[in-house]
């Protein structure tokens, strides 16, 4: 019973706090992701369900890509970046998504002012990026 309770009492406290602002050292090269999912209804195929939100991480890599889980933006009706801090959003649009390796490329949309998104240091890769 005492651990349960331990046990709620720290997941409780660990959502209760937001992500590190992007300038702090311990969220380089992270970047929040909400996205409108609608699926195709299982019983009527030829209908949607509800339009749920679905939210999680992804990193940045140069160029102002976004590389997360295809999971995370399958079905997407929209997609949005947000700081980590929460104080800035922006649209988004799909690159590139290989649903067998279960990843997604994504950018700021096209006409979006994403100039926060330049600002967050992007994680090193060994070499460009390249789709394909």
């Amino acid at each position: 019973m005492n651990s349960r309770i331990f046990l709620l009492t720290v997941a409780v406290l660990a959502t209760s706090f937001p992500l590190q602002a992007a300038s702090e050292p311990g969220a380089r090269g992270l970047i929040r992701i909400n996205s409108t999912i609608q699926q195709f209804s299982p019983a009527q195929p030829w209908e949607r369900t509800t339009p749920r939100r679905r939210r999680g991480l992804g990193a940045v890599l140069p160029d102002q890509r976004v590389l997360t889980t295809a999971e995370m933006i399958a079905d997407a009706k929209y997609i949005e970046l947000e700081s980590a801090d929460g104080t800035r959003t922006t649209p988004a649009k799909l690159l590139a998504i290989d649903y067998e390796a279960n990843l997604a490329l994504i950018t700021p949309a096209d006409g979006a002012k994403p100039g926060w998104v330049a600002d967050i240091e992007p994680l090193q890769t060994n070499g460009p990026v390249k789709i394909g």
